[in-house]
């Protein structure tokens, strides 16, 4: 299962790291992903769910501030290659 701790990062740079990480993971053929997103203020939280609602992944909230994303395999022909690259 690929993980990612958002912990220490701004909404800007955690939004890069979570399409880059999600890429990769889909690309490597993984199916499960962890976000530790923290518990802090609530805001990363807001953050990470905007991110995967607004991408359509499922996902769920195993505890405060960690969820668990279920990623489709065929959703990697909807990676844009240079929107990567730029993030």
């Amino acid at each position: 299962m690929y993980k990612i701790d958002l912990h220490g990062h701004n909404v800007e740079q955690a939004i890069g790291k979570l399409t880059s990480t999600i890429y990769l993971a889909e690309l490597n053929g993984h199916d499960v992903i962890e976000i530790v997103a923290g518990k802090g203020t609530g805001a990363m939280q807001v953050t990470v769910e905007e991110f995967l609602s607004s991408g359509g992944y499922d996902f769920e909230r195993q505890r405060d501030g960690v969820y668990v994303v279920y990623i489709a395999k065929t959703r990697l022909d909807d990676w844009n290659i240079q929107d990567i690259i730029e993030n």
